[in-house]
């Protein structure tokens, strides 16, 4: 039971750091296969519109590498089908839909399925090695149609802080938790499971010291030789204290698919930056180009970025 409970702790924490991410991927795909047609009013179109259909995760799952290598049409039906039938929407009479809600709880569902059988088996790990493996899926996946992969990179990220400033300000408090952080910035603290492939207590205290001793090495030794573990992974938390940048309401405000700009093709976007850069430099006079080339544009380094901060 305990583990159970840690086991879904677990999961729970590596839902919510990669929240942008579910929350981008719900907002991005929703309404794409939406038609108003028969629909009786605004209320129920709205609600239609707030939700995601099985041809939008369809499509949403090919775009990612998932469908139909990983399951099939029949398995995703049959998964949508079941967390309508167990959620609070248990009586609505379209069960091919999901709000947002419950696709939070279908993506971890889609993980266990996907990943419990070949071609990739994580049965034998805790749960969320399982969903970690489904993000990961889609990471290369975005990489592979020229996507910018930012967000999978550093869940944390907000698209408004210096990275390098929040890595620093991260190392300060590691090593000092009572590290003031300065102005628009804010210390969370974070559960960070650490797996150890060892006897669970239980099973050691029938032991010798001697025999935990000789299974532990021979499942390092298997490891060592083969990359497998006989021995199931012991999870215990460590409590890691970070910064995140205090963001503005007004910058939170708008359509999720609009606010995660680094998630459009990164090439797309530096040509526009470019061609923009280009064109107002070609309108400047001879003088002001002058002027600008002449000019000793200081940056800023690490240290005093964090001079700066104080």
């Amino acid at each position: 039971m305990e583990e159970e409970d840690r086991d879904r702790e677990i999961l729970n924490q590596f839902m919510k750091k990669y929240a942008k991410i579910w929350k981008f991927l719900f907002g991005r795909y929703a309404n794409q296969a939406y038609s108003t047609k028969g629909k009786a009013n605004f209320d129920d179109m709205g609600k239609k519109t707030s939700q995601i259909n099985l041809a939008e995760l369809t499509k949403m799952l090919k775009d990612h590498n998932t469908y139909p290598t990983l399951l099939s049409r029949d398995e995703l039906a049959s998964l949508i089908r079941l967390i309508n039938m167990h959620s609070a929407q248990a009586n609505s009479s379209d069960l091919a839909m999901l709000d947002y809600n419950q696709f939070l709880q279908f993506i971890p569902q889609l993980a266990f399925l996907c990943f419990s059988r070949p071609p990739i088996d994580k049965s034998s790990l805790p749960s969320v090695e399982s969903l970690r493996a489904l993000v990961t899926q889609f990471e290369e996946a975005t990489r592979d149609r020229g996507r910018s992969t930012a967000l999978y990179e550093d869940p944390d990220q907000s698209g408004f802080a210096d990275r390098e400033l929040v890595a620093a300000l991260d190392k300060k408090l590691q090593a000092d938790p009572s590290y003031p952080v300065p102005e628009g910035f804010r210390k969370v603290t974070e559960k960070v499971p650490i797996y150890e492939y060892r006897l669970p207590d239980c099973a050691a205290s029938m032991l010798s010291e001697s025999q935990v001793i000789a299974t532990q090495v021979v499942d390092e030794l298997l490891f060592g030789a083969l990359g497998i573990h006989f021995l199931e992974p012991q999870v215990q938390f460590e409590l890691k204290v970070k910064v995140k940048p205090t963001i503005a309401k007004a910058k939170k405000q708008g359509n999720p698919a609009e606010a995660l700009s680094y998630m459009k093709k990164a090439d797309k976007n530096i040509e526009e930056a470019q061609t923009k850069k280009t064109t107002a430099f070609a309108l400047m006079s001879a003088a002001d180009k002058r002027k600008e080339a002449l000019e000793v544009k200081p940056k800023l380094n690490l240290a005093l970025k964090m001079q700066v901060t104080k």
